[in-house]
């Protein structure tokens, strides 16, 4: 992920963070996981944002199995993923741990819930910059809730391998995410698709993403504009 260290790895809501930046940050959310002692499965429920990015690699770089839901999902859904892939902490936006700390009480549960008032940032820069490379690339990286066409969302296991193997078939094989080029991030980051299209591939290859304000036309303009935007990551509705 670390290609070029001063170069911008992330612009959102006007704030530019590099790449060593960004690792350093990567970092805090990383030392604020390991703070329990059961840390291996995160499940993260949160709107696109600096934090949604921070906790998904901290969650790889301690070798943790990152768990991203839809931010949309009912309280019953949420019940369902919890019991299911049995995480140790939650992470999740400001906005929503009223509505984490409501079902993880119904369930009777002692679940961390995180969020990033709760990671300790202050001297951030004085951090440790360093890449991320899995130990094991068999290891399960992710967990992606699908329901497919019926019954409840099932936990889809994608290893190290399954990432790095549909990236390299996009900027090596095809070369369509090259360093040069800067890709917007639209779609919700929970689903695989525009995870590994507009943030994980992007950031691979040492792209600068842009993180758009929302999906209303103003957003998407504005991002296009600002950011120079070669890739989009979009489905039919989107375009429609």
């Amino acid at each position: 992920m670390l290609k070029i260290q001063d170069k911008t790895a992330i612009v959102y809501q006007d704030q530019h963070l590099s790449y060593s930046a960004l690792s350093q940050y990567i970092h805090c959310y990383s030392e604020a996981f390991k703070q329990y002692a059961n840390h291996k499965k995160v499940i993260i429920f949160g709107e696109n944002s600096f934090d949604w990015i921070f906790a998904l690699y901290a969650s790889f770089k301690n070798e943790a199995i990152a768990i991203p839901i839809d931010i949309q999902s009912s309280a019953n859904e949420i019940k369902h993923i919890i019991s299911d892939s049995q995480p140790d902490i939650l992470f999740t936006s400001t906005a929503k741990r009223s509505f984490l700390e409501t079902i993880v009480a119904e369930m009777q549960l002692e679940l961390p819930i995180l969020c990033k008032e709760d990671i300790d940032t202050k001297s951030v820069l004085e951090k440790p910059v360093s890449d991320f490379i899995p130990a094991n690339k068999e290891d399960t990286a992710l967990i992606i809730y699908t329901s497919g066409t019926t019954g409840a969302a099932k936990g889809v296991m994608l290893s190290y391998n399954n990432i790095i193997f549909n990236i390299h078939a996009v900027s090596q094989d095809v070369p369509i995410f090259t360093q040069e080029r800067n890709t917007m991030v639209l779609l919700p980051l929970h689903h695989i698709f525009p995870l590994l299209g507009s943030l994980i591939a992007p950031l691979y290859t040492g792209q600068t993403i842009y993180i758009a304000g929302g999906l209303s036309g103003e957003a998407i303009l504005h991002t296009l504009k600002e950011g120079k935007i070669n890739l989009i990551i979009g489905v039919p509705r989107l375009y429609d």
